[in-house]
């Protein structure tokens, strides 16, 4: 008879502790969610948790996960646990404790912002994992650590900038042409710098680049200041329309880089020009 009341005893308080048990889970169930993404994500991963521990008659890991739960409605949401809360081997330690530690990178990095449902499933993920893991059931650690892994993975993957975007790309170069031993515009001449300039405003280019140019009619060094005056009458009337001068680029060749290959003291149209180009 005393042995038989002390198991009556034992299954009354068992079946107290189990009806104590879902009545926090259903308190916690009530209780009104008031955090953040990251909480909201924490708050189901915890409260599934308690009630599969609650289903499997882990009333002591029940009731953890159910605070931890509670907390993360309340907007304070809980930590990953520390390793040292649980009697693990020295082997699990290791590899939990470098788990906890991507988790908490990933965490100091922004993922909680970045991936908050990813990231709240990480940690819910981790301490499954912590907790299969001090029970040394294998099976059930493997998944934790499975679904850990996943979640981080994609942490990880939320917090890899974009790639910047290609810029576009630049507008083709244009030539404006001179009259013989003339750097003086002509209305054709004006009409493509203007254009110029506006194909400049949309191509986030650096330099718009003015070349002058001359042909091979007269001596090299007066042709270089010939070509040097061409394009300083071009860059002139850009400066007058607006354009600012910190991103124009003058550069002079003379009789060097000729439209249309001639001998020495030749006269030719082609080769009589400015060209305009973009620099970045």
């Amino acid at each position: 008879m005393p042995g038989l009341s002390k198991a009556v005893a034992m299954g009354l308080m068992a079946g107290l502790l189990s009806s104590c048990a879902w009545i926090e889970i259903a308190d916690v169930e009530r209780q009104r969610n008031q955090g953040t993404a990251f909480d909201r994500g924490l708050y189901s991963g915890y409260l599934q948790l308690a009630k599969n521990e609650y289903d499997e008659v882990d009333l002591a890991d029940e009731h953890r996960f159910a605070n931890r739960a509670r907390a993360a409605a309340a907007g304070n949401s809980p930590e990953p646990e520390q390793i040292s809360a649980r009697s693990l081997s020295a082997a699990q330690a290791d590899e939990l404790g470098a788990a906890r530690g991507r988790l908490m990178q990933a965490f100091a990095d922004g993922g909680r912002e970045a991936a908050p449902a990813d990231a709240a499933a990480a940690q819910v993920a981790f301490d499954c994992w912590m907790q299969e893991a001090e029970e040394n059931d294998a099976a059930d650690a493997a998944v934790c650590a499975q679904d850990f892994q996943d979640a981080l993975g994609r942490v990880q993957t939320a917090l890899i900038p974009p790639p910047e975007p290609e810029p576009p790309a630049l507008p083709a170069a244009s030539t404006v042409l001179f009259d013989f031993d003339s750097d003086v515009l002509t209305d054709e001449a004006r009409a493509v710098l203007d254009a110029a300039a506006a194909a400049w405003e949309g191509a986030e280019a650096k330099w718009l680049v003015i070349a002058g140019y001359a042909d091979t009619s007269g001596s090299p060094d007066y042709n270089m200041a010939l070509s040097e005056r061409r394009a300083e009458a071009a860059a002139l009337y850009l400066l007058t329309q607006g354009f600012p001068a910190r991103h124009v680029s003058i550069r002079t060749f003379g009789e060097d880089d000729l439209a249309v290959s001639t001998p020495d003291n030749t006269a030719e149209d082609a080769n009589r020009r400015v060209v305009i180009s973009f620099e970045r």
